[in-house]
């Protein structure tokens, strides 16, 4: 083959800042651990803030320790997915398949890793809503007649072609 010679310039944008997650916006939950069934306020074990958009993300639990959870809102708004992850792949996970769980701050019991102890946790948070259809375009509607043209008492020999040229620019810009 030929050789071919070429250069770049410019540079490149730089990469997208990872998805931040603000507790209280549509998508963002506030999962909080506990050490009971009673889930009293005041008794955490643990709180952290996930995004709800079934990708898989890395979540930072302290001590220099980071989990991966892959979460996002089912039909009715509750939290389905897969936690307790081993990478960034979330195909080895202690939590393999997430029971759908409320958003509501309540309490919830579920078994957990491989020799079922349980655990006590809550979510609160609501599901973003969902994407609503684009609207339609509105177009502007067609004149439904076509501009008349009016007697004038332009000399003899005079063109009223321009001046029905000119109203029908008029019109069209109107339309436009």
């Amino acid at each position: 083959g030929t050789n071919v010679f070429f250069s770049f310039t410019g540079s490149c944008a730089p990469a997208p800042a990872p998805a931040q997650c603000v507790a209280g916006t549509p998508g963002c939950f506030t999962e909080k651990v506990y050490p009971n069934a009673t889930c009293s306020s005041g008794s955490e074990e643990g709180s952290w803030v996930l995004l709800a958009d079934g990708k898989c993300r890395q979540l930072d639990v302290g001590g220099g320790n980071s989990i991966y959870n892959q979460v996002s809102c089912d039909s009715n708004g509750k939290i389905v997915g897969k936690g307790q992850c081993t990478d960034a792949t979330c195909t080895q996970c202690s939590l393999p398949s997430i029971d759908p769980v409320p958003v509501d701050g309540s309490c919830v019991t579920r078994p957990y890793g491989q020799n079922g102890t349980n655990v006590f946790f809550s979510f609160t948070g609501s599901c973003a809503p969902a994407p609503t259809a684009a609207p339609k375009p509105t177009v502007a509607p067609k004149p439904t007649a076509p501009p008349t043209e009016s007697t004038s008492d332009a000399p003899s020999g005079a063109s009223v072609s321009g001046v029905v040229a000119v109203a029908a620019v008029l019109v069209g810009a109107a339309v436009m």
